[in-house]
This record gives C-alpha cells, sequence and structure tokens, in this order.
C-alpha cells in the first residue's frame, strides 16, 4: 500500500487534481499518465477500500465541478493540457471500474454529452471520444450497479455511431461503435458476436467502405472469437437476411460471403433459430390482428401485445434489426389510443410502447407522434405540448410537427389564439405549405371569423397551392355563403384533379340530391381537460423531465418572435432559461435564448458550442469569424458557406451550396439534415438552372437567416433517448 494513499484519503479532491495535473509526490510513478499511476496505486486494493472509495467520490465530484465551469476560455495548449485532465478523469473511472462515477455517467447522460459535444478540439484531444470509450467500457458495471438500469440501452446508439462514423462522428469513432457493442452484457442464448456484426452492417451501408477496410475490421474482430468456419457461415447468413442488411453493397457482401465460403449456404434451418429464441420473420398477421381490436377493453389484449413486443425486442436485440419492433410498436400505440375505454390507461400503455421504440430508433418521427399523442390522450396534456415543441425542435425542417402541435394546441380551452400564431408563423417560415393553410382556414371557421378564412381558401388558390381539402373547404365556404352552385361547380372541379377522393364525392352527392354541407367539419378534437396531469405524468422518467425542459426551451424560442416586447413575458422567460442553464450550463439553445432576452452577450471562443458561435458570426456578418469556424468544425461547412452567399454574395460558397443541394443526402449531421430540409422547402433546386440565378434566389430571400439559426441549434441528440 502506497503512503501516498493516506494523503489522499486526507484530501481527496486536491490530491486528485495533483495526480491529474502531474503534480502529486507518487514516487515512482510520477512519469506515469495519470491512469497508469492510479492503476498502480488503486488498482490491487480490495473492493470497500477507504481510498477506493474516496476516488470514486472525488472522481465524480471534480468532473462535475469542471462541468458545472464550461469550457474555459484558455490559450490552444492551457486548453489542450486541461482537455487532457478531462480525458483521462474519464479513463480512471474504466480502468479502475468505479462504479458511482459510471452510474452517474450514465445516469445523466444527456448532460455529460452535451458538455464533451463541446471537447472535441483535434483527434488526439477529444473530450467526447473519452466520454464514449467510458461509457463502452463500464456498460456491464452500471448493471451491477444498477439493477433497474437497462442493461442494452446503449445498443441502439453503437449502431448510430458504427452507421455515422466518417460523417456525424470521426472516421475513428468507429472503434467505438464496434467496442461498446461487443462489451454489451451478455445475453442468455443470445451468440455475443452478432451485436457488433450488425454494427459491421450499419458501418458498411452508412460509409460504404472498400473491401479491403471492410476486411480489416472483420479479420481484426474475427480473431477474438475463436469460432468453426461452420458457424461462422451461420452467423454471417443470418446476419445478412435481416431487413437492415438488403442496402449492404455489393461489393462488401460478396467479399464478405466468400471470407466464410458461404455464397452456396442454405437458409439456417426454424430449429437453429428456435434455439436461440428468436423469432424468423415478423408476426405481421398477429400485428393486424391485433390493430383490428385495439377498440376492445384494453385488459382484453394488454397480454398479448406485450408478449408480441416482448419477442419483437429479443429479435432487436439479438440481431440489430429494429425494424419490426419499432413499426409495430408504432402501429399498434396509434391504434390504442384511439379507443374509448380507460383513457389514462391507453395513454400510459401507449406512452410505454413509445419509449421502447425511441429507444431504438430516437429518430422516428412516427415514434414522436405517438409519443405526444399518447400523452393526449392519458389528459397530460402540458407534457404533450413540450413533447410537440421539442419535436419541432429536433425535425425543425419538417412542417408537420408545427402543423400537428397546432391541432393540439386548438383542441385545449383558451389556447386557439396561441395555435393561430403557430400556424400563421409556419405560414411565413414555409410559404408553399398548402396544409398549414388549410389548417388555418379551419381555425378561423371554428372561431366564427368565415371572412378571414374565406381569404386564406382564396390565396391558396391564387399561389396554385390548392389540394383536395381546398376545394373541399371552398365548397363549404360558398355553400354557407348562399352560393349553392359555385360550390357544386368547386367540387366537380376537384374530383377531376383528384378522382378518388371520397369526402368531395360524398359532399358533390350530397348537394346534387338537395342536402346541405356543414361549415364546421371535425377538423379539431376538443380535450376533456379535467383529467388531471399529475396522474397521468410519470414525472420520474429521467428522459420525459429532459423532453420536458427541451420543449419548454423550444416553446419559449417560437413566441419569442412575437412577445419579445412583452416585458412581463420576457421576465417569465428569463427565469426559465436562467433555470435550464443552472441544470446545464452548456446548453445552446438556452445559451442562445438568454443572450437574446439579456440583449447580446460576449463574442466567445470557438471551442464553445458551434450553434453560438456561429450565430454571433451571422449577426455580426464576421467573415473572418466564419473562416475560423469552418476550420474548428469541419463536418458544419454547409452552414458558412450559406451564410457567406447569403451576406455577402460569395459565387464559390454558392457554387458549393449548389453542387451540396443537388447531391442526395447522406449521413449527415442533424443540423446539417436541418439546413438541408429548410433550403428544399424554399428553393427548388432541380428546377433553378443555373448558378447565378441562384445566388440571387438565396439572397433574395429573408427567411434564410433565421434557416441558419434554427437548423445550427436543431442539435443530434441522439443519446438523450438512451
Amino acid at each position: 500500500r502506497h503512503p501516498w494513499l493516506d494523503t489522499f484519503v486526507a484530501d481527496p479532491a486536491s490530491e486528485l487534481d495533483n495526480l491529474l495535473s502531474g503534480h502529486a509526490r507518487i514516487e515512482p510513478y510520477e512519469s506515469a499518465d495519470a491512469p497508469d499511476a492510479a492503476r498502480l496505486l488503486f488498482g490491487g486494493l480490495p473492493e470497500g477500500d477507504e481510498a477506493l472509495a474516496a476516488l470514486d467520490r472525488a472522481v465524480r465530484e471534480w468532473l462535475d465541478s469542471q462541468r458545472a465551469s464550461g469550457v474555459p476560455d484558455f490559450d490552444q495548449l492551457p486548453l489542450e493540457r486541461w482537455l487532457r485532465k478531462v480525458s483521462e478523469a474519464f479513463e480512471i473511472v474504466a480502468l479502475l471500474k468505479l462504479r458511482l462515477s459510471a452510474l452517474d455517467l450514465r445516469q445523466r447522460l444527456v448532460v455529460w454529452n452535451s458538455w464533451c459535444d463541446r471537447l472535441a478540439i483535434s483527434a488526439q484531444r477529444d473530450g467526447r471520444y473519452a466520454l464514449l470509450r467510458t461509457l463502452a467500457l463500464t456498460q456491464r458495471i452500471v448493471t451491477d450497479a444498477d439493477s433497474a438500469a437497462n442493461p442494452f440501452a446503449l445498443e441502439p446508439f453503437w449502431l448510430h455511431v458504427c452507421e455515422q462514423a466518417s460523417s456525424t462522428f470521426p472516421k475513428h469513432f468507429l472503434g467505438i461503435g464496434l467496442l461498446g457493442l461487443r462489451m454489451l452484457p451478455e445475453r442468455k442464448g443470445a451468440p455475443s458476436e452478432r451485436p457488433w456484426m450488425a454494427g459491421l452492417v450499419c458501418w458498411a451501408i452508412g460509409q460504404k467502405p472498400t473491401a479491403k477496410e471492410f476486411s480489416q475490421q472483420w479479420w481484426a474482430l474475427k480473431g477474438l472469437y475463436p469460432r468453426m468456419p461452420s458457424y461462422w457461415r451461420s452467423a454471417l447468413t443470418e446476419t445478412l437476411q435481416q431487413s437492415s442488411a438488403k442496402q449492404i453493397p455489393d461489393e462488401i457482401k460478396d467479399w464478405w460471403l466468400q471470407d466464410v465460403k458461404a455464397k452456396d449456404l442454405p437458409i439456417a434451418q426454424e430449429a437453429e433459430r428456435k434455439s436461440v429464441g428468436v423469432p424468423i420473420l415478423s408476426p405481421l398477421s398477429a400485428v393486424r390482428s391485433l390493430q383490428q381490436r385495439a377498440h376492445k377493453p384494453l385488459p382484453s389484449i394488454r397480454g398479448e401485445i406485450e408478449t408480441l413486443v416482448g419477442e419483437l425486442r429479443h429479435y432487436a436485440e439479438v440481431t440489430g434489426e429494429s425494424y419490426y419492433l419499432v413499426t409495430t410498436a408504432c402501429n399498434i400505440g396509434m391504434a390504442i389510443i384511439e379507443g374509448t375505454d380507460d383513457p389514462v390507461g391507453r395513454g400510459r400503455f401507449a406512452v410505454d410502447l413509445a419509449r421502447q421504440a425511441l429507444a431504438w430508433q430516437p429518430a422516428n418521427v412516427y415514434a414522436w407522434a405517438l409519443w405526444r399523442d399518447a400523452l393526449a390522450k392519458q389528459g397530460a396534456f402540458e407534457a404533450a405540448e413540450l413533447v410537440g415543441w421539442e419535436s419541432i425542435r429536433r425535425f425543425p425542417e419538417d412542417v408537420q410537427w408545427r402543423t400537428q402541435l397546432a391541432l393540439l394546441l386548438a383542441g385545449l380551452p383558451g389556447r386557439e389564439t396561441e395555435a393561430e400564431q403557430l400556424l400563421r408563423e409556419t405560414i411565413e417560415r414555409f410559404p408553399g405549405g398548402v396544409v398549414t393553410r388549410n389548417q388555418l382556414a379551419e381555425l378561423l371557421i371554428a372561431l366564427d371569423r368565415i371572412d378571414e378564412s374565406t381569404g386564406v381558401v382564396d390565396e391558396v388558390f391564387s399561389c396554385h397551392l390548392e389540394d383536395k381539402a381546398s376545394f373541399d373547404l371552398r365548397a363549404r365556404l360558398l355553400y354557407h355563403s348562399g352560393e349553392h352552385k359555385a360550390a357544386t361547380v368547386v367540387l366537380q372541379s376537384g374530383l377531376k384533379r383528384f378522382q378518388h377522393d371520397s369526402i368531395l364525392r360524398i359532399h358533390l352527392s350530397m348537394l346534387e340530391k338537395g342536402k346541405g354541407l356543414l361549415l364546421r367539419a371535425a377538423a379539431f378534437r376538443h380535450y376533456d381537460t379535467k383529467i388531471p396531469d399529475s396522474s397521468a405524468v410519470d414525472t420520474e422518467v429521467a428522459v420525459d423531465t429532459t423532453v420536458r425542459q427541451r420543449g419548454r426551451l423550444r416553446r419559449l424560442f417560437c413566441e419569442y418572435r412575437w412577445r419579445q416586447d412583452d416585458s412581463e413575458w420576457r421576465g417569465m422567460a428569463l427565469n426559465e432559461v436562467r433555470h435550464a442553464l443552472s441544470e446545464d450550463p452548456n446548453l445552446s439553445y438556452a445559451k442562445y435564448l438568454s443572450r437574446e432576452l439579456e440583449g447580446g452577450g460576449d463574442e466567445g471562443s470557438a471551442s464553445e458550442a458551434f450553434a453560438i458561435a456561429f450565430i454571433d458570426a451571422l449577426k455580426r456578418k464576421d467573415a473572418d469569424r466564419f473562416a475560423r469556424l469552418e476550420k474548428s468544425f469541419s463536418s458544419q461547412t454547409q452552414f458558412v458557406d450559406v451564410a457567406k452567399a447569403f451576406l455577402f454574395g460569395d459565387v464559390p460558397a454558392a457554387d458549393r451550396v449548389y453542387a451540396w443541394l443537388g447531391q442526395p443526402a447522406r449521413s449527415e449531421a442533424r443540423t446539417v439534415a436541418a439546413l438541408r430540409g429548410f433550403l428544399n422547402a424554399r428553393i427548388d433546386i432541380a428546377a433553378v438552372g443555373s448558378r447565378d440565378y441562384f445566388v440571387k434566389l438565396l439572397a433574395a430571400n429573408d427567411n434564410i437567416q433565421a434557416d441558419l439559426i434554427e437548423s445550427a441549434l436543431a442539435g443530434d441528440e441522439l443519446l438523450l433517448v438512451a
């Protein structure tokens, strides 16, 4: 037992900092790196030793203190030294299996990830890499420390890292994704190599490596698992039969099959599959049957649904193929909430299905829609609304999230004005959105503002945006104003364009038979708000808590556009933003809102979050800052190119944007994908025809700056659900 350990126990915080800084008196280990020195000093201590327990507490508290201070504004070299200390502290957690620290990293994963996302200054100094490596190596420790923790919670994320290595994540993160899959806890009756084989499939599909690059990864991992050739042939056949593997490049697939000499291998027999308890195919007939019986009392079908979802979850855990699980959970969940009995019970059950779907596919739009609607079903309207705002924040380029949230607000007493404001803002942001205009017209009809509704519908037709709902709306308005023949003509015109639409056909038949049309359609559901939220919302779920916080920030961001002159509202909003920053001082979304509400802030540094640095440069029209951002954030250069083309008419930058938008979307960062979605909503790139015209269109569109800001704040928080 080294004598320094007594000094450490007397003052753990100070001595840990000395150890990480290289100042600790630990002869003969002074020249060793901090993790190696810690292993030599603490590695042989028995479990429960006071020095080991003190180290666990000290590391957790030291990391938390560094996180709470954000990222220091150091020069480059001191910043690298500080980041080395942080990375080595993470490494000590994994090396010495510090349970409490590992558990804290998992339980507050959103907070730690938000901080570490800003700690990547080079391939050698990357705090995010250090965090993910520690998470990968401590998965089994967390399971031992907390029996309630889901042992496989991070598996979908590791698959995502493999898929995005070289795009959202640097190329060398592939090793982290594969390590995370290899270090998952063992599953009873499930082959241990299947998760990382699924990771290789995701990487091959997402990044399309050469056969040589793929072979290097495959041979390296295959050598760690001594198996007979026949075993690998069977394992590969089953892996390639998953629906996700159908997109694997032919070159990779052919090489892989040849490597295990499995080209002519017959499909594995059903008995072999049943031996590991994995269903062969999705039981689609069972799914359809449950959907058809979803209106029946929930207790009569709940057990059957849980059994089916459990089988599909096991299938996903063994194979890495989550399509069947997610699709089934969403389809059955939506059918469940249509039932009329026991709304709270149905809503809670559907929320659980949504969570399971989101755990595997955090960006699945149907799962987010199910989560929101299921919360509303059980009467948790505030939570449902905030999930809706969070959906808008995550998918800002998709107009449907705004219109669906407006539908929710319109069905709540006293929220019609907010629904109208959201719809009008959506029309301003997406001028070509005919569904939004139709929805606004329906809302105005419900509010007895018929003349305004007529004006909105006329605007739809004047802009040539009409669809089948527009024809029906115009016909109902005309009939209400006494122009019955004109209403008939409109319905006939609509049927010429939409020959198979049943609503238009039914309404035309009603007019021809002398029956009238109702002015108010059943467009808005009026919720029974007597169900108390407190009895319906599970406030202890960390994912729910985080989403509600982000949802509140998204709501404030949207309301700021029309309420910034309201001093009372600004005070309330600023208090809420400050509360969010007290919980996570590195949250870019809250930082931006705080700056706006308080009237601006310091310029900051390139080491801070990309969103804040970029927005500052955008508002200041700072060309030099854009140049620094291009060097520091190479995966998001499209933002700088769009900004330079928009602000300065930069022709080379416009050329790059024009070429980028003309290419099919590949794996891109969430922020870049959001920007692509916004620009595609603004400009039909296929119809532009020339670069010069594209530059003019870009410079003339006042929405571009708002698009850049909102996209930069979109974030890729896929760790949230995990």
